[in-house]
């Protein structure tokens, strides 16, 4: 007569298993959501393609939103635990002249 094997159950499991089971579970959760949130743009991609040359530093403002730094000649929008920056550029009227997105 064959015997049947057990599939263990959590209740089966010590205590001890279920904390490394639960931390090993925890860490993949928080590197994925890390590398998730270290890859994502500041803004979303698309707004970029709105901005037209000559438009004012208030219509980029509405566009974009708050930069995370603004210089003489360019705002830097950046998130924190995150590499892509989007630059914006202006000219000495404060017109918008171009934007580079750094990945």
């Amino acid at each position: 007569m064959r015997s049947a094997r057990t599939v263990p159950r959590l209740g089966n499991l010590g205590p001890l298993k279920v904390l490394v089971v639960g931390a090993v579970l925890m860490w993949a959760i928080a590197t994925a959501w890390l590398v998730w949130t270290f890859q994502r743009p500041p803004v979303d991609l698309q707004l970029l393609e709105r901005l037209q040359p000559g438009m004012s530093a208030h219509e980029v403002h509405q566009i974009l939103g708050a930069p995370r730094s603004k210089h003489d000649a360019h705002w830097v929008y950046s998130r924190s635990l995150s590499w892509p920056i989007v630059y914006v550029y202006f000219d000495e009227q404060q017109r918008f002249r171009r934007s580079r997105y750094d990945d």
